[in-house]
């Protein structure tokens, strides 16, 4: 897969509130190398309770065979409606 960066798109939508609500997300990874096709997800759904506090827990991990790899959060957005 060469030096290249590896990049993950992820979005995740929460369609309807209350004890039942509804919450589709997806995910794409991507490299910087132009020629490279993207490895796309597919669509996941799951139900969940949005009357409680809801807490974010972004974490990450890699193999980090050479020493030099890590994984850094570039931009994180959290959009309340």
């Amino acid at each position: 897969m060469g030096n290249n960066h590896w990049h993950l798109h992820g979005s995740i939508t929460i369609r309807t509130t209350g004890p039942t609500g509804h919450a589709v997300g997806a995910l794409s990874v991507f490299q910087d190398f132009s020629g490279a096709n993207p490895f796309l997800a597919d669509t996941q759904s799951a139900t969940l309770d949005t009357t409680g506090t809801l807490t974010v827990d972004l974490t990450a991990s890699i193999a980090d065979f050479t020493q030099a790899e890590n994984v850094t959060c570039d931009q994180l957005t959290i959009l309340l409606n």
